[in-house]
């Protein structure tokens, strides 16, 4: 499991990351996950192997940090030409960070790196960011909810505005996650309240 340190979740005037970040510590991240991810990551054969895997087993954690990267028009999610196995067109993400998430990526580093030194850590294995290796959590917001169909995709009930009896409820519709943390609770709330107004619907034969 993982803690977090919240004190940098709130945006900040002049600030760099669009809603804040988290960081956090995790005894499993990284890739150190049990005996045998250990084994493959430590050096040395025979007995010099053994004897590093007694001195490392264990020891090894990740701090990481968590922003929420900014919407960007020229991001996009299409239909690739390769296909899978069944002839299914496989997705085609295009997406870069924009230079507030790579000033966060940088802050975040800077910090984390005070942090392991602050926590006496022996040694740093490896540093890396998703401007090094694409990565993405909780990904989100590619129809967002408002009133302006200029400005969103959906109403704030998830309710299309070009399909009247279209409705999204999942976590395409957040127009922000805050400090890129997981939105699950928040998500299942919005659901349950389309669900709710979807009944509503139904009932006065509105759908």
């Amino acid at each position: 499991m993982d803690s977090r340190l919240w004190d940098f979740a709130r945006p900040r005037p002049g600030g760099l990351a669009r809603s804040g970040y988290v960081l956090g510590v995790s005894g499993t991240a990284g890739g150190f996950h049990g005996p045998v991810s250990y084994a493959i990551r430590t050096t040395g054969f025979g007995k010099a192997h053994k004897d590093a895997m007694r001195a490392r087993f264990g020891t090894v954690l990740a701090l990481f940090g968590v922003a929420e990267q900014e919407p960007r028009a020229a991001n996009r999610l299409g239909l690739a030409a390769p296909t899978d196995p069944d002839g299914i067109p496989l997705a085609r993400v295009e997406t870069a960070h924009s230079e507030a998430d790579l000033a966060a990526l940088d802050e975040m580093l800077g910090r984390l790196r005070d942090l392991a030194a602050a926590s006496g850590a022996a040694e740093v294995l490896e540093q890396i960011t998703s401007d090094d290796v694409p990565s993405a959590t909780h990904v989100g917001g590619t129809c967002r909810m408002g009133t302006d169909p200029g400005l969103s995709v959906v109403d704030p009930f998830g309710r299309a505005h070009d399909v009247p009896n279209l409705f999204i409820a999942d976590a395409s519709v957040l127009p922000g996650q805050g400090a890129g943390d997981s939105p699950s609770l928040t998500i299942q709330a919005l659901a349950l309240r389309t669900a709710e107004h979807l009944a509503r619907l139904a009932r006065r034969h509105e759908l």
